[in-house]
Parts: structure tokens; sequence; C-alpha cells
């Protein structure tokens, strides 16, 4: 008797669990399709979960791959009248966890530049020439004529050419700034025009998204919590306040607070989904430059602050602000030797290094970029410090350069010298 009134139960509880499964299954499904729909990729979920009784819903591994985004967890929590109400939906809390990011493997050829605007200025060209002109300041040629005087010694052509680097220095400490700026947009080129391309497609559907006709009902979304990992940094942050009417103008106000190691900083600030408009502020203190990909190779110790405005205005986007690089010791061997000039010039620039790395523990500087050039402009105090450097220490950096200077061509004088005293004394035994 038992076991038959035990058959029509466990019939019960089999329609139940796959009621329960369908449910999950058309969750699924229709998720997928509708956000197929909205983002104009194909978007998949490996798990969906509606629990009608906490009334939320759980999506477990997002994939986003046109736009490389993977999630690894996303719950809401709704009004299951809202559902029945067909007019509005409030959605009290939506929280996604563990968002990614997949990277390019081949970023030169997947990133197209989107700005037709190109840089005007050559900095390429204008650090050659500074190189260029550096090289002609300490060549032997330019002070062949001394070798022909009959005050001729090798501690006086040395010395001239001593004069001509270390005056040229003093002059052109401006080129720092120029090679920094130079340096800093051949290291993050393909940065910058990912982050164009990204910026400009989301902005594309903004416009969209605005010219489409009133939604038949009202999503509001009342708290979004969000955190990931990107390059190894984590991040988490807040959005209010926002919903699928795009037609009306509201600011949505956006935080994220990020870390990396010992590492923070905050990014806030609003954005209007509706003109297109938004202002948000970027504080980062104490980025370990060792850590940076673009300077851990050329710096043994350091930090990096950044203080920077964002101005949002359509498809325009504005960056400036403030930088200040504190404790830095360089890596100078490693610095010089990836500078593209003659073995003297690097040896001649390694003591120049000698006294920046004592002098020099930290400067400041400040950054420009605009999207419509895909360059930053960088200006530092370096170049002021530099030539102060270079006009306190005139006396010992002359003797050093000199010294280098001497030994670099000591054979190459030698060799010279014995060819025009043997030139001479042939001359004197023809007559």
């Amino acid at each position: 008797m038992k076991k038959k009134l035990l058959i029509p139960f466990s019939i019960i509880i089999g329609i139940f669990i796959a009621l329960i499964l369908i449910k999950d299954f058309s969750l699924k499904y229709l998720i997928e399709k509708e956000a197929s729909k909205a983002l104009n990729e194909k978007v998949s979920i490996s798990y969906a979960h509606l629990n009608i009784l906490s009334q939320d819903i759980t999506l477990t591994d997002l994939n986003l791959p046109k736009e490389k985004i993977f999630v690894n967890k996303i719950k809401l929590d709704f009004n299951i009248f809202d559902i029945l109400n067909k007019k509005q939906i409030n959605i009290k809390n939506l929280n996604i966890e563990k968002i990614s990011f997949v990277e390019n493997k081949n970023k030169n050829e997947d990133i197209k530049i989107i700005s037709k605007k190109q840089n005007k200025t050559n900095n390429n060209k204008v650090s050659n020439v500074f190189f260029s002109q550096l090289t002609k300041e300490v060549a032997l040629e330019n002070n062949i004529s001394d070798i022909f005087s009959g005050n001729f010694s090798s501690k006086t052509v040395t010395k001239n050419l001593s004069n001509n680097f270390f005056n040229f220095l003093i002059k052109n400490t401006d080129y720092v700034d120029i090679i920094l700026e130079k340096q800093l947009n051949k290291k993050i080129k393909n940065n910058l025009m990912e982050f164009n391309e990204k910026y400009l497609n989301l902005i594309s559907k903004l416009e969209k998204l605005k010219n489409q006709t009133p939604p038949k009902y009202q999503l509001n979304i009342n708290n979004i919590n969000f955190s990931g990992d990107i390059n190894s940094i984590q991040f988490n942050g807040n959005i209010k306040n926002i919903s699928n009417d795009f037609n009306k103008s509201i600011s949505i106000p956006l935080t994220i607070n990020f870390n990396q190691n010992e590492n923070s900083g905050k990014l806030y600030g609003d954005f209007n989904i509706y003109t297109l408009v938004g202002k948000f502020y970027l504080d980062i203190p104490n980025i370990n430059l060792t850590k940076l990909n673009i300077s851990k190779n050329f710096i043994k110790q350091g930090s990096l602050s950044i203080k920077q405005n964002i101005s949002i205005n359509n498809r325009n986007i504005n960056i400036t602000g403030d930088t200040k690089v504190s404790n830095l010791l360089l890596n100078k061997e490693v610095l010089i030797n990836s500078i593209d000039t003659t073995s003297l010039n690097r040896e001649l620039l390694l003591k120049i290094l000698d006294f920046v790395d004592l002098n020099i523990t930290s400067f400041s500087g400040n950054t420009n970029y605009s999207n419509q050039n895909n360059f930053i402009s960088l200006k530092t105090s370096l170049p002021e410090q530099l030539k102060g450097i270079l006009i306190r220490n005139k006396e010992i950096l002359h003797s050093d350069i000199s010294k280098t200077i001497e030994n670099h061509y000591k054979d190459v004088i030698q060799e010279k010298k014995n060819s025009i005293n043997n030139f001479l004394n042939k001359f004197k035994d023809i007559f």
C-alpha cells in the first residue's frame, strides 16, 4: 500500500522538477535571444535560474565574444508583480561578478585606426635630429683642424668636444620631454587605438538606442554593483538609477574603485545617456612603476601618482591632468642601451644619468589626450631640473666627459697624428 502511495507522489515530484528545469531552460533561451538581439551579437549563457520564492534570477558564464567580455555570475532582485504589470519592471539590485576582458593576441592586426585626424607633430623626426646633432658636436672630424695646429694635443681636442657636448645639452634640455612623449605614445599606441575604438562603438550603440521608439515597458534598475579584473587590475564599482528609456535626459552617477597589489585608485563622475555628455575624475596615488609594462624595464624603483579630468561630449573625449613621479631610481644601463644612437653618445649620456640618478628622485608633469588625434602630449619639470644639474655640476661633468671622449678617440687620434707626422717627414725629405 505504501509503495502504491509513493508512485503518484514520485510522479508529482518528477513533474515539479521537470517544470523547474523547463522554466530555467526557457529563461536561458529567452535571455540569450533578447540579449543577442539587443547587442547585435551572439550572447551565450551556460546556466539560468529563476527563484520565485526569493524573487531573484541568477545567470552564470555570460559570454559576449564580439565585445570580448566574459561575466562569471549575474544576480538580480525583482518584484514578481512588476512582470504581471507589463508596463514597468523595477530591479532593486543587479550584481555582476567577475567581469573579465579577453585581450587580442595580435593587436596590430585586429585594431583599426578610427580617428581621421593624424598627429602633426613628428616626434620621431625631432628626436632623431637631437641625436644626430649630438653626434656632430662630439665628432672628431669637426675638430680635425686642431690636429694640424702647432699646439695640437689630444686634451685640447677632447676639451673642445666636451664643451660642444655640454653646451648643446644645456641649450636643448627641452628635448627630454619630446623624447619621453615619443616613447610614451610608441609604447601605448595600440592601447590608445583600442580604447578609441571601444569608446566610439559604445557611443554608436547609445545613439541607436536613443533614436529608437520608446520601449513598451520601462525597465528601471535602482542599483548596479559590479566587479572584475582587467590586465591583473581588480576593480569594483556602482551605477545608480539606470533605465532603458534613453529619451529621458538623466545623468547617471558612476563610481569605480580598483587596485593592483598595494596600489589603489578611484574613478567617479556622471554621464548623461541622452545628451552623451559627461564628466569624470580619475585619482590613482602611488602606482608602482616597476609593475607597469611601459616602465618596468627602465626603472628599479619609483611610484607614480595621477590626477586626471575626463570630459566627454558625444564622440569627443579629452583627458587632461597632472602626474607626479617620486622615489625614482633608474635602470641606467638598460635605458641607455635602448636609445638608437652612437656608442659614444651612449657613454656620455650615461655619465649624465649618473648625476640625474643622484639628484632627481622626483618630478612632475601634465598630460593632455584627445581622441581626435589619438595622441598624448606631455610636459614635465625634467628639462629645468636637468639644466640645473648640468650647471651646478659643470666642472665635474666637464672632466668626466673629456676623459670619456679622450679614451674613445685615443687610438684614432694617435693614428691620425702618426699619419700626419709621416706625411710631414716625407714632405721634408723631398726638399
